[in-house]
């Protein structure tokens, strides 16, 4: 694990993304599944929309927080963001399958990227 670690960061330099973060590569069933919890938890998101963030805020509002997401000072909006962009990370992305990657990733970037580690990794 550690080793793979090391390589990320730079194999995240030498690939471009086509899409704004990992997090929009995640299926809205598998978000909406890992957030279950939260009584109608539901977020609309495109590929360059910051996922983590707006996550972080529609928990913030079902939550039944006073202040309005909007009013937040930055270190918190950023603690919440780094929460959530950890559980999509994790638990939602432990919720996907592989129709919902192909739905969500149908040049197949993914695997691209996946193999590009692999290959770096074997070197």
């Amino acid at each position: 694990m550690a080793c793979l670690r090391s390589y990320v960061p730079l194999i995240m330099r030498s690939c471009i993304l086509e899409k704004r973060d990992l997090e929009n590569y995640l299926h809205n069933a598998a978000i909406q599944d890992e957030y279950r919890d939260y009584v109608d938890f539901t977020i609309t998101f495109t590929d360059i929309d910051s996922v983590s963030e707006l996550v972080a805020a529609r928990v913030h509002e079902l939550s039944g927080a006073q202040k309005p997401w909007a009013d937040l000072e930055p270190d918190k909006k950023a603690k919440k963001i780094s929460q959530a962009k950890k559980r999509l990370n994790d638990g939602a992305a432990k919720k996907m399958t592989l129709d919902m990657l192909i739905e969500r990733d149908p040049g197949s970037f993914i695997d691209k990227w996946l193999k590009i580690i692999a290959e770096r990794i074997q070197h």
